[in-house]
């Protein structure tokens, strides 16, 4: 048993490694998506941002805690413009994960359900990948943990870091509050995480509510062709469960009812997240995205072997194993993802996967920064950046950290409206400026957004501003997408 727990810790740390080591060389970096760049150059963007580094960097949209552990690994520039900063800390937090398991489950369940997290590919890309759910998942097994040892303090720690990783974890926190209710009067503890991101908003942004109401987010959260419609909703679901996990939520589910049949309630925790899912689903606020499934896995994975534990029927037991390790080893499209980089169900049906694991995608952006870049001295060069996200790109393309970059996700809040003299006068900050070639709906937001000083829109839509800028640079290159002005 010693033995099988060693090995199993080792090949925890190895097969991410050489994971992480392929797709780097394949796709030029670990993050499996847009967004992972993102989490890597916010993190970034508090330590090196030059004079603008600050705590505030931190921004709003996305909860802090995954970009605050993200911080030691970022100091280092290889490890954040290869990926590898993100890659590195979500296989400790995998170890973690595992090292909980064995303390959840009792031998060989322990082992199983190890075995099924290490080798399932979906969880594969998301640990080498610089994305929460990684650690989202392995808050919400400490929870559960804990919650069967009925520890509220630890609870409580665990939930309130929960709550400063990820949106779902609000929910978590409300189950848990009514479940211990009237056990002790400690329960509203389970809602400081929630208080301080609403502080930290209302500071910066005079507003609790910002991180929904910020112009990324607002109105364009759902785009799924499902929403309000419970039935077509539900076969959606169906699909994409079974592309993701096969069979096995069939299994999972029938367990479900058999520990809810003896009165094991708290098992209702490991659901919640597929519950919310659904929910958000329905209410046009969630996607379709693989990744916001993957906070499920802990329930389809862990779940059968908790009813199994309870059985007295070996051949029973041990043909539900097999089933459960056939359908995980047997769903072959699952593992394409590995050489693919790219999610297996991608043209099957419309799930608003414009942001789910697309390797290729982001190879492209690097590969096109570059090429738009090429042969221009960026040594030193301050350079003001559209406000849209696939720009975050540049800096890891181009290998340029965030204080020689001006863009929106910075410099800004409440107090210190900086961005917005760098926008006006773009002259007295920059060498460089980028301009969009042509004007989109997040451009207009972002115009709102900063009291009508959008630089972009500026530039089509104000005769005096585009004089003035035209005055102070001049036209270095063009191509469908972006032009690119250098300082007189």
């Amino acid at each position: 048993m010693k033995f099988l727990k060693i090995f199993i810790f080792f090949l925890t740390i190895i097969i991410p490694l050489l994971t992480a080591f392929f797709l780097y060389q394949k796709f030029l970096n670990t993050s499996s998506c847009l967004d992972g760049l993102s989490h890597l150059y916010i993190a970034k963007n508090i330590i090196h941002n030059g004079k603008y580094s600050t705590i505030k960097n931190l921004g709003t949209c996305w909860l802090p805690l995954y970009h605050l552990l993200l911080i030691p690994f970022v100091f280092f520039d290889n490890l954040y413009f290869t990926g590898f900063a993100g890659a590195i800390l979500n296989i400790l937090i995998l170890f973690l994960i595992i090292y909980f398991l064995f303390k959840l489950l009792p031998h060989p369940y322990s082992l199983f359900s190890s075995l099924l997290f290490l080798f399932y590919p979906y969880l594969l890309i998301y640990t080498i990948s610089p994305m929460t759910e990684i650690l989202t998942i392995f808050f919400l097994i400490l929870t559960f943990y804990y919650f069967l040892k009925d520890d509220l303090s630890k609870l409580i720690i665990v939930v309130n870091l929960g709550t400063l990783t990820r949106y779902e974890f609000y929910p978590i926190a409300f189950f848990l509050f009514f479940f211990y209710l009237r056990k002790s009067k400690k329960v509203f503890l389970f809602f400081l995480g929630i208080i301080f991101w609403l502080i930290w908003n209302y500071f910066l942004y005079s507003d609790p509510f910002y991180f929904y109401n910020h112009p990324v987010i607002k109105d364009t959260c759902g785009i799924l062709p499902y929403a309000y419609n419970l039935k077509n909703l539900l076969n959606f679901n169906i699909k994409i469960l079974k592309e993701l996990f096969g069979y096995l939520p069939i299994i999972s589910f029938l367990s479900f009812l058999y520990l809810i049949h003896k009165k094991y309630f708290k098992i209702i925790l490991l659901l919640l997240p597929l519950f919310i899912h659904f929910l958000l689903e329905y209410l046009n606020i969630s996607l379709g995205y693989s990744r916001f499934y993957l906070l499920s896995l802990p329930f389809f994975t862990i779940t059968p072997f908790f009813s199994l534990q309870n059985l007295k029927n070996n051949l029973f037991k041990i043909l539900t194993i097999f089933l459960i390790f056939f359908n995980f080893f047997f769903n072959l499209p699952i593992f394409s993802i590995l050489s693919t980089g790219k999610n297996h169900y991608d043209k099957k049906f419309p799930y608003g996967h414009h942001l789910d694991i697309n390797y290729p995608i982001v190879k492209e952006k690097i590969l096109y920064f570059q090429d738009f870049f090429k042969d221009i001295n960026l040594k030193n060069k301050r350079i003001l950046i559209p406000s849209c996200q696939e720009f975050q790109v540049f800096s890891f393309a181009l290998k340029i950290r965030p204080e020689n970059i001006f863009d929106a996700y910075d410099k800004y809040d409440r107090y210190e409206k900086e961005i917005i003299k760098i926008m006006k006068e773009p002259e007295k900050y920059c060498d460089l400026v980028v301009i969009e070639n042509n004007l989109n709906d997040f451009s207009f937001r972002f115009h709102k957004f900063f009291n009508n000083n959008y630089y972009n829109v500026l530039f089509y839509q104000d005769e005096d501003y585009q004089k003035k800028f035209l005055n102070n640079f001049y036209l270095l290159k063009k191509d469908r997408i972006y032009s690119l002005y250098l300082k007189k």
